[in-house]
């Protein structure tokens, strides 16, 4: 009975090694590039962090999942400063103009973010993509690029 398991394991092991595809058994991708938004006033004030939109409302939905905003407060010591109260929104889509998010600013105030997104790669880490065009509100926004994982941009309201 011995010598048979160790047959069974040692056949076993044989079978399951495939390395054609590395990837194998991974089944969601790896969120890499964020998109921030910042929400200014026509005075460069953020109305996030002066108080006009509570952080308690600020929510982002796509595809039916509504998830609390992920937004930096001054008590995150590990996210870059420049970032904090701002949006994070993960670049994640297929490659067209379809990728639709709302943003629920408060309970009666919601925006629509658009993100035309082409994939310039694809692997074990993730998808990455090339932003074509952001279009928050039916108007298109310029996209800074802080570093090739990150990206801004700024709505005036």
């Amino acid at each position: 009975m011995n010598k048979f398991s160790c047959y069974m394991v040692f056949l076993l092991v044989l079978v399951s090694c495939d390395d054609d595809n590395p990837c194998d058994g991974v089944t969601v991708d790896v969120l890499t590039q964020f998109l921030y938004v910042e929400i200014l006033d026509v005075n460069g004030n953020n109305l996030i962090q002066n108080g006009t939109y509570s952080l308690d409302e600020v929510f982002t939905e796509r595809n039916g999942n509504r998830f609390p905003a992920v937004i930096y407060t001054g008590e995150a010591s590990f996210i870059d400063p420049s970032l904090q109260y701002k949006i994070e929104i993960g670049v994640v889509g297929d490659a067209s103009s379809n990728n639709i998010w709302t943003v629920d600013l408060s309970d009666d105030e919601t925006d629509t973010l658009r993100m035309d997104l082409s994939i310039l790669s694809q692997g074990c880490s993730g998808t990455f993509y090339q932003i074509n065009e952001i279009e928050y509100n039916n108007e298109i926004l310029p996209v800074q690029n802080l570093d090739e994982n990150r990206f801004q941009v700024q709505v005036i309201k």
